[in-house]
């Protein structure tokens, strides 16, 4: 293990990444409590313009997407900022395990009893080795801090494009079925007009999510790109070009779009191996004489 990572499991550093983690899920779980409500709507709608075709239930479904597109607006504050205070708590993570300085206009740390309460939350799997162990003690010390940042846009990147693919399979698995539907139902074009204006709401929501996801991949592709160009070619990092990356990192971890816990948990362990695998190859290029 490189020696910048030796602290990387002491108690204060876990804490802060379970303190993360819970800011973070707090900030997913009201956005995506959304998502789904739209989702569900979105399969209402045919069943009720198509099958049921009851005038209630259209008012109905038509006000609760209404009602749910207003209050995703109006808390969009409340979730940025658990964001922000996710992206904090990673940012001091970062921080005292690479010994790089603050940013000069970056509010000031969370406090210890803000930490503690909220790690006290956590109840997932057990947190350790956030970046990967076997990195070698021969790589140069802000080589290694920035192999470790790399690392984190890279996986990141990954989880993103995965969880986009999930995004357009479901609005297209949708758009066949309704049209299939129509297809066999025979449905005019009033109602065919009137379940595409209805269900707006829902395909601009994923549409949304999407763009959010490919707007941050392209963000973290260019920092990963620039470090590769460095890291591969043995060019010497220079503490501010690590706090220039650090910045960056700290903007694009307060990205609106997320990924949902269940899936990070799901595709988890295969990148870890990949990026295990990555770091192996990086320590044969150091390694070499």
């Amino acid at each position: 293990m490189h020696h910048i990572l030796a602290h990387q499991n002491d108690t204060g550093q876990i804490n802060l990444l379970k303190a993360s983690s819970v800011a973070y899920k707090k900030a997913k779980s009201k956005e995506f409590l959304f998502t789904y409500a739209l989702c569900f709507l979105a399969i209402g709608y045919p069943a009720v313009y198509i099958f049921i075709k009851n005038e209630d239930l259209k008012h109905l479904l038509f006000a609760l997407s209404l009602l749910i597109t207003i209050g995703s607006w109006v808390t969009a504050d409340y979730f940025k900022g658990n964001t922000t205070k996710g992206a904090l708590l990673k940012e001091q993570f970062d921080i005292a395990l690479f010994k790089i300085p603050w940013r000069f206009v970056l509010r000031n740390p969370e406090p210890d009893d803000v930490v503690l309460e909220l790690a006290g939350e956590y109840k997932d799997v057990p947190i350790k080795d956030w970046y990967p162990s076997n990195l070698s003690d021969k790589v140069p010390q802000n080589t290694a801090i920035a192999i470790c940042q790399r690392i984190s846009c890279a996986w990141d990147i990954r989880l993103r494009e995965r969880f986009n693919i999930v995004l357009y399979f479901i609005l297209g698995i949708y758009t066949f079925a309704v049209l299939i539907l129509w297809a066999f139902k025979s449905v005019d074009g009033r109602t065919v007009f009137l379940l595409y204006f209805s269900t707006l709401s829902f395909y601009s929501h994923l549409i949304t999510m999407i763009r959010g996801h490919r707007g941050a991949i392209k963000k973290r592709k260019e920092i990963t790109s620039k470090l590769d160009i460095y890291i591969d070619n043995k060019k010497d990092f220079k503490e501010q070009d690590l706090r220039d990356i650090q910045n960056e990192l700290y903007y694009i971890r307060q990205e609106p779009s997320k990924i949902p816990d269940y899936y990070c948990r799901l595709y988890n362990p295969k990148i870890a191996r990949l990026f295990s695998e990555y770091v192996e190859n990086i320590n044969g290029l150091y390694n070499k004489a």
